[in-house]
């Protein structure tokens, strides 16, 4: 397991199970410098090559870091109640969230 990032440490995060009213369940994160920027992520299972498995459960997303010892892997941030940072290969279907940052 690698380190969460830094950018990660430097916002509040929350389980969220009914965000906005929604129903659905995510991870909150809000930065500690800014309450009012954040960002949810819900979360949305993964394709394991047949079918979608842990939809509303859990789930992962892409970093955009790839794993230094295999090159078809890459980092991901897995969310299921808690937050966890992992690699796998990058043919295993996982969400992507693309953030615009300044």
């Amino acid at each position: 397991m690698k380190k969460i990032s830094h950018s990660i440490h430097n916002t509040d995060n929350d389980w969220v199970v009914d965000y906005n009213g929604t129903g659905i369940s995510g991870y909150k994160f809000t930065s500690k410098e800014d309450d009012s920027k954040y960002i949810f992520l819900p979360v949305a299972g993964m394709f394991n090559g047949l079918w979608l498995t842990n939809a509303g459960f859990g789930g992962a997303y892409w970093s955009r870091t790839l794993y230094d010892k295999y090159p078809n892997d890459a980092y991901l941030l897995l969310a299921a109640g808690s937050l966890i940072s992992e690699h796998s290969e990058r043919s295993i279907g996982m969400a992507v969230r693309p953030v615009i940052t300044p």
